[in-house]
């Protein structure tokens, strides 16, 4: 009942915004803009400065979620190291394996599967996704890290999450206590937040046009949807002192579908836009299933 309880509202959801976008033109783009500048930031910083974690088990949750990224990043580059394909091809594998869409997917799958407690960890998890996408992957899909160390710590420095998780950490560990109207104003934006990008996620959906390399896209998303939260499950099985709600919410972000930001990405460089979006369709898809059975597993 949990999994079904968690699921089907953001099918509901995900299926308005997928239904819209096919009968009426959306600007998506304008969209994320609105979710990545202001209900993300907005988002991170309430349910962090809120969080019961202490500043130890936050940078605990940061750590294990950079491990996972880089860990999957590796596996999926071996995996297809020695396949016939063109290094375009092997760079769209590993992106769309290494990342997951733990923030406008993972996020309310936690919240209605775990609780607002493992949501709040969840965040944490999402946030380092973000900083580790924005540079790590945007160096990988234009070419094997082009631009440097510097100029991916510039792109993760600059972004609005990094700030907000920033700002939440520096008034929890300091105890500082915001005015209450700026608190009610970024709780309101951070409550349109999950409903948004549920909404969003269907309409960036809806503009997959067909699907193509079908050995490929199965081969992603087998390490998608199995290998990762099987890698998740292998650090946390023996990472000392992690709770085991935590140790679920990793688990459970872990076991998501590749992030739809893969698709700007391949958009923007040129790296096989068609098959990243087959990929983050397919793994979308097919994680409904996978989800269902590794929760059931827990109850």
């Amino acid at each position: 009942m949990a999994i079904a309880g968690g699921l089907v509202p953001i099918v509901v959801l995900a299926g308005l915004g997928f239904l819209l976008s096919r009968r009426f033109p959306i600007d998506a783009r304008s969209l994320t803009r609105i979710v990545w500048y202001l209900l993300s930031p907005a988002l991170y910083f309430s349910w962090l400065s809120q969080a019961k974690s202490t500043p130890a088990q936050m940078a605990q949750l940061a750590l294990i979620s950079a491990l996972v990224a880089i860990a999957l990043l590796v596996v999926a580059r071996l995996a297809v190291q020695w396949l016939p394909y063109d290094p375009v091809k092997k760079h769209a594998i590993t992106v769309t394996t290494g990342f997951m869409n733990c923030a406008n997917f993972g996020l309310p799958v936690v919240l209605f599967v775990l609780g607002p407690q493992a949501a709040q960890s969840a965040v944490i998890f999402a946030a380092t996704q973000s900083i580790l996408f924005n540079s790590v992957g945007v160096g990988l899909a234009a070419g094997a890290g082009r631009g440097g160390l510097r100029q991916a710590v510039a792109r993760s420095v600059g972004q609005p999450s990094f700030w907000a998780v920033a700002a939440a950490v520096v008034c929890k560990v300091y105890a500082v206590r915001l005015p209450e109207l700026l608190i009610r104003s970024v709780d309101l934006l951070a409550q349109a937040a999950i409903p948004l990008m549920i909404v969003l996620l269907g309409i960036q959906l809806s503009r997959v046009d067909r699907l193509k390399d079908y050995p490929l896209i199965a081969l992603t998303s087998f390490l998608r949807l199995v290998v990762g939260p099987g890698v998740a499950f292998l650090l946390v099985r023996y990472w000392p002192g992690i709770s085991l709600l935590n140790a679920r919410v990793i688990i459970l972000e872990s076991a998501m579908p590749s992030a739809v930001n893969n698709i700007l990405l391949a958009g923007e460089f040129n790296t096989e836009p068609e098959l990243v979006s087959g990929i983050i369709f397919s793994t979308t898809v097919l994680s409904f299933f996978s989800l269902s059975g590794l929760v059931s597993l827990w109850h």
